[in-house]
């Protein structure tokens, strides 16, 4: 899967999502590599942008993301059926945010403390296996892209 120049993406090396050996898998062991885009628009008016990648073996589970995890007083965001493969990409409100990943509605991971920056991106990826106790999830921002074009120079 060949890079454009001056594009911007993740490339994660991970299990087929049935961990079974498929195209591209070189070793024919059930191991693959998902490009994510990441480019996108500016997040204006000094908001941020989260990105999620599902490259974990796992099933698909619900993205939750709130300023207060399952407090009623305060909104949050579902990503239903975030399966492996799949990317999430939206802006939210700069600071503190809570993001968990659910299986039927009861928690599977996190909610993890997050950070979100004005005019950055944050990166939360899902990577490893469930069943196997390697799951785990990789945090890392992007400082700087999602200025407006007028602040680049």
């Amino acid at each position: 899967m060949p890079l454009a120049a001056r594009s911007n993406g993740t490339v994660i090396a991970h299990r087929t999502g049935d961990g079974l050996p498929g195209p591209g898998d070189v070793l024919d062991l059930g191991i693959t590599a998902s490009l994510f885009d990441n480019a996108g628009t500016p997040t204006g008016s000094g908001g941020a942008r989260l990105q999620v990648h599902h490259t974990a073996f796992a099933r698909a589970v619900d993205v939750v993301a709130s300023r207060r995890y399952r407090n009623p007083a305060f909104p949050e965001t579902v990503i239903a059926d975030f399966a492996n493969g799949d990317q999430i990409d939206t802006l939210l409100r700069r600071g503190p945010w809570d993001v968990a990943l659910e299986v039927g509605g009861s928690p599977v991971s996190g909610p993890t403390d997050l950070i979100l920056i004005r005019f950055t991106t944050t990166c939360a990826c899902a990577v490893g296996d469930f069943a196997g106790g390697t799951f785990q999830h990789l945090v890392f921002r992007d400082l700087g892209r999602d200025l407006p074009q007028d602040m680049m120079q």
